[in-house]
């Protein structure tokens, strides 16, 4: 990997996605602070039931607009260079 991981999101969680990429483009998904919640769960229990975990359709149609906190690449390290790529880009968006 060729830069570290922002404090900011960690903590990070890498899982390998349930259709190996068939609606992320990655085998790999990188979860930033995956202790947050969404709704009831943490971001990672989220993501291991729901959303890309979900159904085929459920699956398509969260990749097909995902959540700033989530990545996915073809190698855990890409995830992980994917989510900062991602991150910076939050980052510079909301500057002025």
């Amino acid at each position: 990997m060729s830069r570290s991981i922002p404090p900011a999101l960690y903590p990070v969680v890498i899982t390998q996605d349930r259709y190996t990429g068939c609606y992320c483009n990655g085998e790999w998904i990188a979860v930033a602070r995956a202790s947050d919640r969404e709704s009831d769960l943490s971001r990672i229990d989220w993501v291991l039931e729901y959303g890309p975990s979900a159904g085929d359709i459920e699956a398509a149609c969260f990749w097909g607009d995902p959540p700033s906190w989530i990545a996915s690449g073809p190698t855990p390290e890409g995830a992980i260079e994917a989510l900062i790529v991602k991150a910076a880009g939050e980052i510079t968006a909301e500057q002025p």
